[in-house]
């Protein structure tokens, strides 16, 4: 009931998404850094990006299943931040031993260890965006729920250009070990771990989840589809009431999570609600859906591709050559000066975040969508023909606005379509009390599919065809076909309180 809700202050917001800007650091150090990586290890570039696509295609499997158990979770902490502490300590496991598979020697061993890291931090990555936006979601009135979009993705823009600032840093003058990448990645990897713990304990002190047996039990007698926690007296009452109740009942306490007896039917149940939902989903969120698709794969693709692009193209280095050489440094140092590039259009992320609120009071947010990916793809056409390292940072600066906004917009809409009964094309007469989750579960298959459609097409196309503009004409190629289904879709007005 939007009466109910209180407004979440700024600064809350901003801790909220401290850990969505950790994962996209993830994301960044990942981007940068995980097929040069790869390839010094003795991988192919076709190997090095066909598996990632392992962790996006078991991430859109267990999208609805982590969805629905967040949804159904009763635990004290609340229904999201138990999954937001699970995925950063997960990815936390990836991230921390992966630099060190470059010492196996057995080559089979080491490849088994480094699918299994880059899995984990990549599958957690993924999977922790969901309860983060659920969170986000489940805390704030709708009216805010553009700005708090807006806020997840200037922490967004400030962990990827955190993160590619960390890969741009050559690390050996900074500690005196080798200009080699794995040594590089030793440093940049650590510290990528702890920004996750510290920014799992903001995420989870901002804002306190009401408990889910009280939530339950108002969403039973009201018919309301979420309550987010409210910071009065009343509901602090009504929370430790409940929780006395449950302490003095002689029933058994309910477990946070299902048992393992239920695991198999609440992944069925989630799958089918995922494609239940995606069935009553209508035709404006299905655009919307396409759009994400080709937008991500657009992202996945420019970020897996530019610093390899620099390294060859630019700095006509050879990734192939002996450590040590000259054109191995090059290489090296093309890579590092690509993650510069990035962390300077993921600044610009920022900002354009931080003003996108401001320009959507004057300009639809449809136009600026399509600004921004207009500029992206025009870019990325001109960076095929720049081998200047100016002219390669000023282009590639249009990523920031492109990056910033296709996170903004497809989740900032969900409440926007379910306030004016635009999210669903006809009438879901058993549709679940709440399906925030569902929701945004549905809506970040779009990240998931995009990355496999790049993770599967960049790395072959690049070695069948040879030629480095193709890590460029892919981006631009599914840039394209984003910009051409954003057309059809509209947006809904909500007014600002």
């Amino acid at each position: 009931m939007e009466e109910e809700r209180a407004k979440v202050p700024l600064w809350r917001l901003f801790l909220l998404s401290a850990s969505t800007g950790a994962l996209d650091l993830g994301y960044a150090v990942e981007g940068a850094y995980i097929i040069p990586f790869m390839v010094a290890s003795g991988l192919s570039l076709t190997l090095s990006t066909v598996l990632i696509t392992l962790s996006p295609i078991m991430g859109l499997l267990f999208q609805g299943f982590i969805g629905a158990v967040s949804d159904k979770c009763t635990c004290s902490w609340g229904r999201r931040r138990p999954f937001i502490v699970l995925f950063s300590l997960t990815a936390v496991l990836g991230f921390g031993p992966l630099p060190y598979c470059y010492y196996i020697d057995t080559f089979s061993l080491k490849l088994i260890v480094i699918v299994v890291c880059v899995f984990l931090l990549d599958f957690s990555c993924g999977l922790l965006m969901l309860p983060t936006r659920a969170y986000l979601l489940d805390v704030v009135p709708v009216s805010q729920s553009k700005t708090g979009n807006f806020i997840i993705s200037v922490a967004v823009g400030v962990g990827a250009a955190l993160g590619f600032g960390l890969g741009a840093v050559d690390w050996s003058v900074v500690t005196s070990t080798s200009i080699s990448i794995e040594h590089q990645s030793q440093i940049v990897f650590g510290l990528t771990s702890v920004v996750f713990i510290m920014a799992m304990i903001c995420t989870i002190l901002s804002v306190k989840e009401q408990n889910p047996s009280v939530l339950e039990a108002h969403i039973k007698s009201t018919g309301a589809t979420s309550v987010p926690e409210q910071e009065t007296a009343f509901n602090e009452k009504r929370s430790e009431d409940a929780e006395k109740q449950t302490l003095m009942s002689d029933k058994p306490k309910k477990k946070c999570l299902p048992g393992s007896d239920k695991i198999c039917k609440t992944f069925a149940e989630s799958t089918i609600g995922v494609l239940k939902f995606a069935y009553y989903m209508s035709y404006d969120m299905w655009f919307v859906w396409l759009m994400s698709v080709f937008a991500f794969a657009s992202d996945f693709s420019f970020v897996y591709g530019f610093t390899t692009f620099v390294g060859l193209a630019v700095y006509k280095g050879d990734s192939s050559s002996p450590e040590g050489s000259e054109s191995y440094d090059l290489y090296t140092k093309g890579v590092r000066m690509g993650s510069l590039g990035l962390a300077i259009a993921t600044v610009c992320c920022s900002v354009m975040s931080l003003i996108l609120d401001y320009i959507t009071r004057w300009i639809r947010l449809k136009t600026v969508l399509l600004i921004a990916i207009a500029a992206f793809v025009c870019a990325l056409c001109l960076l095929m023909y720049c081998r200047e390292l100016y002219q390669v940072y000023i282009l590639a600066a249009m990523y920031g606005p492109f990056f910033g906004t296709i996170l903004t917009v497809p989740f900032a809409i969900i409440p926007m379509y379910q306030k004016t009964n635009k999210l669903f094309r006809k009438e879901w007469t058993n549709k679940p009390p709440l399906v925030e989750g569902v929701a945004v579960a549905t809506m970040n298959t779009a990240l998931l599919t995009g990355q496999i459609i790049a993770s599967l097409v960049i790395g072959p196309v690049v070695d069948a065809m040879g030629d480095v503009n193709y890590f460029m004409l892919i981006p631009c190629l599914f840039g394209s076909l984003s910009f051409l289904i954003s057309l059809p879709f509209t947006f809904p007005a909500i007014k600002s309180e």
